[in-house]
């Protein structure tokens, strides 16, 4: 019997113990920056509008932001009636409104943005972490196959 035949069941069982462990690693990431995104909206103390789809509540997940973002373009859209900030003159001061109501909406977006690539990470990491205990499980299989086998 050759040292592959051996000793490939080895193979499996590292790379299994490698992606679980990334996987474990990937998933602590993932919490930890949206418990990070989380902490930097309940900080600002933003509560969303008595309009939006979700009202008066305090903005700290992806769905209260983007319910608030929406009430800020609503707003900013009528304020300016319906003109962009390319399509205000200069000099308008409502061009400075939009500009405040889009720098407004990035951050909210931003936000939003966040919870969501924490929320792809975590997944991400499950699915390594899966994908890696499957692979030590078939470890010992292939060591139990290969000791079957005559010489």
């Amino acid at each position: 019997m050759g040292l592959l035949q051996r000793f490939g069941w080895l193979a499996p069982l590292q790379l299994g113990i490698g992606f679980a462990a990334g996987g474990v690693y990937m998933i602590s990431q993932g919490l930890a920056a949206k418990k990070e995104v989380r902490a930097a909206l309940v900080a600002e103390q933003i509560i969303s509008s008595a309009e939006s789809r979700i009202p008066r509540a305090l903005v700290q997940d992806a769905e209260t932001a983007a319910a608030q973002a929406e009430v800020i373009r609503t707003h900013s859209l009528r304020e300016t009636e319906g003109k962009t900030f390319a399509q205000i003159p200069r000099g308008d001061p409502m061009r400075d409104y939009y500009l405040h109501a889009v720098t407004l909406r990035t951050a909210l977006g931003l936000a939003i943005m966040g919870f969501k690539i924490s929320d792809l990470v975590v997944g991400m990491g499950a699915f390594m972490t899966a994908t890696g205990a499957a692979l030590v499980m078939i470890a010992p299989a292939m060591r139990a196959a290969n000791r079957e086998e005559p010489d």
